[in-house]
């Protein structure tokens, strides 16, 4: 393993950690506040772990070598392309009677379009 690659999963591994004890604290606290205004503070707690996990990212892209910065930022665009097409379509399809989903569920789905991306980059490479 290359040492921008261990240490973007130090640093992913850190923040995923910081995300998986902040959620379910975060909505712990939320349902407590009922009504209060501060059910939009304890929704914002899980921010600094969202930070944290762009700035692995920023970070393995800045640390790479020229390849795996080319890897990284191919397979980011192409999640972002398919991500968009997704979200975009299933938007379109809410309007003809799909189900509404929160916009929560971008983020897994731009996630889930980066791996299957990765690993079609990682696989031509």
């Amino acid at each position: 393993m290359l040492p921008s690659t261990r240490q973007y999963t130090i640093r992913f591994i850190v923040a995923m950690g910081l995300y998986l004890v902040t959620l379910p604290l975060t909505l712990w606290l939320s349902s407590l506040a009922g009504d209060s205004w501060w059910r939009f503070a304890a929704y914002l707690l899980v921010l600094p772990s969202l930070i944290l996990i762009a700035r692995a990212v920023w970070r393995y892209v800045a640390e790479a070598d020229e390849l795996q910065s080319r890897k990284i930022v191919e397979s980011l665009a192409i999640a972002f392309a398919g991500g968009s097409i997704l979200t975009f379509t299933w938007g379109m399809l809410e309007h003809v009677g799909a189900p509404t989903l929160p916009i929560i569920w971008a983020m897994p789905v731009y996630m889930g379009c980066w791996l299957v991306a990765s690993l079609i980059v990682n696989r031509r490479y």
